[in-house]
């Protein structure tokens, strides 16, 4: 801005930005005094050092695969695709386990319905059958990611790609419907696990699921 005689006058931002550039060390101790003190963080940050990322309390997400919401050291573990007569002799041995449960609840439920008509004592324990179903399966592999059977064998099921455990509708939908669909046809959804190199089942395909084998390393 210029006045009647001709003389600029400046801004009051133009007389700080030129007081500082002659004397940049004082208007620097000055800034520096005016501000507030730093922790180690901000510190480093205004230094170029990038900031540490926040402390990983959860290793994946909400259904973690072998290692749901729990850190387990697999350094010194080989996980491999599964092999067809391992997981065929694990299912067999599930099987078993959860026909005695089941039966162990029918006999519970006859004992207090006996006086039921036969249409819906079917319907009762058709549905006492499926819960059974849906705990046992839901449980040991959201909670566990293997059931007894594949315990023995030191097989895991778990979500492919991200290794996640997987939730109690998955694993009920897996081993019902899945399974279901991979019987019909002589048995062919089975069956190609022959052909594939990750030797997935029809129902592992399905529910996006696979089956590892987890074994020590050789030395």
């Amino acid at each position: 801005m210029a006045d009647e005689k001709g003389n600029t006058e400046l801004t009051p931002l133009q007389r700080y930005m030129a007081k500082h550039k002659e004397n940049p060390a004082e208007g620097a101790g000055e800034e520096e005094s005016s501000r507030p003190p730093l922790d180690a963080e901000q510190r480093a940050i205004e230094a170029g050092v990038p900031a540490m990322p926040p402390p990983l309390t959860e290793p994946f997400g909400e259904e973690v695969g072998v290692f749901r919401g729990r850190r387990e050291d697999i350094s010194n573990v080989v996980l491999e695709p599964g092999r067809f007569g391992i997981r065929a002799l694990a299912y067999f041995i599930d099987l078993v386990i959860v026909s005695v449960l089941t039966s162990i609840a029918n006999f519970a439920l006859g004992m207090g319905f006996f006086f039921l008509p036969d249409f819906l004592w079917t319907g009762l324990t058709n549905v006492v059958n499926l819960a059974v179903v849906f705990i046992y399966y839901g449980w040991f592999y959201s909670e566990r990611g293997s059931t007894p059977g594949k315990m023995i064998f030191n097989l895991q099921v778990m979500e492919t790609g991200s290794g996640h455990r997987i939730g109690y509708w998955r694993s009920f939908f897996r081993e019902t419907v899945g399974k279901f669909l991979s019987g019909l046809i002589f048995g062919i959804g089975y069956l190609i696990v022959f052909f594939r190199d990750d030797r997935k089942a029809l129902h592992d395909l399905i529910f996006d699921t696979r089956v590892m084998q987890r074994r020590e390393p050789r030395s």
